[in-house]
């Protein structure tokens, strides 16, 4: 039961093949009961497989494809020399395909197991600003007011970043 891949499915699988290796060889003996065992734990678990086939002549070599595709149930991405790739996909698919959907995952939401706050973590509450309007740290250095720029030599604004912009 071989599945038909489009061309952007199939190039899509060649590209995410590339930097496999090959998992799987299929010796002289050809296709036995333990490498199609190990074909079929492998492609359930990774869904994408390369195998490196030993053979002699080309023929015998699409003989051990067919023979693979159909006794595994997979689908032929490529074949180069002596490797093949094969894909199928799982009842829990790993890969996303173009064109083929994903199912829904469902996401359980967890309580974190410990939230440390700061009135637990130092037994007083934050501490209070005195003026609302006064800001903290680095923006705070700024001088607002033009009549307190004077000493500077004229007018000049706050560029937010603790400097003062203008002429002398």
């Amino acid at each position: 039961m071989a599945k038909f891949l489009s061309s952007k499915q199939i190039s899509f699988l060649r590209g995410l093949a590339h930097k496999l290796d090959p998992v799987v060889t299929v010796g002289n003996a050809g296709v036995t009961e333990g490498v199609v065992k190990e074909l079929e734990f492998t492609l359930k678990t990774f869904e994408l497989v390369k195998v490196k086939l030993r053979c002699d002549d080309q023929d015998s070599l699409q003989g051990l494809v067919e023979e693979i595709t159909t006794s595994v149930k997979a689908t032929k991405v490529q074949v180069i020399g002596h490797t093949a790739i094969f894909y199928r996909r799982s009842k829990e698919p790993k890969i996303a395909v173009p064109g083929m959907p994903m199912p829904e995952v469902k996401v359980e939401e967890t309580k974190p197991a410990f939230k440390k706050t700061f009135t637990k973590v130092y037994k007083k509450s934050a501490p209070k600003r005195e003026e609302p309007g006064k800001r903290w740290g680095r923006l705070s250095r700024v001088k607002k007011d033009p009549s307190e720029a004077k000493s500077f030599g004229g007018e000049r604004r706050s560029t937010g970043r603790g400097f003062a912009k203008g002429r002398k």
